[in-house]
């Protein structure tokens, strides 16, 4: 606002020269009228009023622009809270009618004749006009005539099958239509679930932009970490089995990760606690280094010293020099 300030206040200054300046050119031209013979410079300072007028109108234009781009900007929480109201004073004003609908069935049927009755002897006989204009209608038929049309411009939500007017309604690039709830409700699941990370419906990935509005700054906080972690393909947790929370690739330094939940430090190699010896001294580690000191050979700390069965197979290439034919063995 203050840097709004500050230009509308330059550009009211060379607004001021301007005009100064368009107005005393006038009357120079207004005082040379019928004293003297037209020539060349009579063209140039005519010229010089017309740009002087086009610029004029050039500041006006920007301000009133800029005023309004400003109106924009700092009413626009107001205004999307008055939308809100609007819309949710709409709901419930469906919903009164139709609970109001449901309570006026149940005795329909012991007033409705006396009603006919009375509107039979109170309403005039029918004209010329009633027929061009159609006869007239009851308070509830023309209740039910509403809730007609306001359903028709409902949509109904793919996941939870509710209707919902378009501003509760996203329709995604797939052509499925998702109310908020239930679009927030997908994120958020995907956020604990690698498998549904990244959102997507028929396969295809869903803009954040979508349901950005709805989540809360830790949801926000939450699926940036989320994305984070799925993306890594090394991913390094905390050894603290009371954390287990994930370490992003910035905390992990020299292969030593650090949390900064619990400020334990994790090994990013064994994935155990941090240790300072090249091996860690039991399970895989231990093995390795008795295999390295019974054949003289070096371990190779950037392989892996382990193998995690998940029901697919997987190639093992042996073979500890260059000369050596690897052999290919199935685990």
């Amino acid at each position: 606002m203050e840097l709004h300030s500050q230009s509308c206040s330059h550009m009211d200054d060379e607004i001021y020269v301007v005009a100064q300046q368009l107005q005393e050119l006038q009357e120079y031209l207004d005082s040379r009228k019928g004293k003297c013979r037209a020539d060349d410079n009579e063209d140039y300072l005519q010229a010089f009023d017309q740009e002087l007028r086009a610029h004029l109108r050039s500041l006006e234009d920007n301000k009133l622009a800029s005023s309004i781009a400003v109106a924009v900007h700092s009413d626009s929480q107001v205004i999307a809270t008055i939308t809100r109201e609007e819309a949710q004073a709409s709901d419930d004003r469906r919903l009164a009618i139709r609970i109001n609908e449901r309570n006026d069935d149940s005795n329909s049927s012991t007033t409705d004749c006396a009603v006919e009755q009375l509107q039979a002897a109170t309403e005039p006989q029918s004209s010329d006009d009633e027929c061009i204009a159609g006869p007239s209608m009851t308070y509830r038929e023309r209740q039910a005539l509403e809730l007609e049309k306001s359903a028709a411009t409902e949509t109904r939500c793919c996941v939870c099958y509710e209707s919902f007017f378009a501003h509760k309604m996203k329709q995604l690039d797939c052509n499925h239509n998702y109310c908020d709830d239930c679009l927030k409700d997908l994120f958020l699941r995907a956020t604990k679930d690698s498998t549904l990370f990244p959102p997507r419906c028929c396969r295809m990935p869903i803009h954040l932009e979508a349901v950005q509005e709805h989540m809360s700054q830790t949801e926000m906080s939450d699926f940036k970490s989320a994305e984070i972690e799925f993306s890594t393909t090394d991913r390094t947790y905390c050894s603290n089995t009371s954390c287990g929370r994930f370490i992003l690739p910035q905390n992990i330094t020299a292969g030593r990760a650090e949390c900064p939940h619990c400020n334990l430090n994790t090994c990013a190699m064994c994935k155990k606690a941090f240790h300072i010896d090249d091996l860690p001294k039991d399970g895989n580690g231990a093995s390795v280094a008795g295999l390295s000191s019974t054949w003289g050979a070096n371990a190779a700390l950037s392989f892996a010293t382990s193998a995690v069965f998940n029901g697919r197979r997987a190639n093992a290439l042996l073979g500890t020099r260059e000369d050596y034919s690897p052999e290919r063995q199935k685990l």
